[in-house]
């Protein structure tokens, strides 16, 4: 009885603490966190000119406009919006580099965006930000805060 019991202690304890110790989610790469539908709630928008906030503006994104996200496994997101009645909608393909993700419009293109994102349980917030020179050589920057919810 006790060489059982001591097999059982030396085997299977081991084996119980690399299964409970091991879970999938811990291996789980970046790209695949980013798999599902999301929903957008809320757009963030700051306006700088030469790195001074000009402006911000705070939109909830409320039916019947939407945006939506589908990651999909294949590294193709779907992307749908409709914003004041205006429909657009597009696939394209998407990877991730430590947080950022780049979208593509083809597995070879390589004319890229690259966006900051951070993911918080089922919330996700995507970063945008595009810059330009205006005629008199301010800086504009706009950085847009897309918060998105996973359905």
């Amino acid at each position: 009885m006790k060489t059982r019991l001591l097999w059982l202690v030396l085997v299977a304890a081991p084996a119980l603490w690399l299964v409970s110790s091991c879970h999938k989610s811990d291996h789980a790469s970046p790209a695949s966190k980013l798999v599902g539908e999301w929903h957008g709630t809320k757009i963030i928008a700051f306006y700088y000119s030469n790195n001074q906030l000009i402006e911000s503006d705070t939109a909830a994104v409320e039916s019947p406009d939407y945006i939506t996200f589908k990651f999909n496994s294949d590294s193709t997101v779907d992307v749908s919006e409709s914003i004041n009645g205006s429909v657009e909608s597009a696939t394209n393909y998407y990877s991730v580099t430590g947080d950022e993700i780049v979208f593509r419009e083809s597995p070879d293109d390589s004319n890229t965006a690259s966006e900051k994102y951070t993911i918080k349980g089922k919330q996700m917030e995507i970063v945008t930000t595009t810059s330009a020179s205006d005629p008199n050589n301010n800086v504009i920057r706009e950085e847009l805060h897309i918060f998105l919810t996973k359905q």
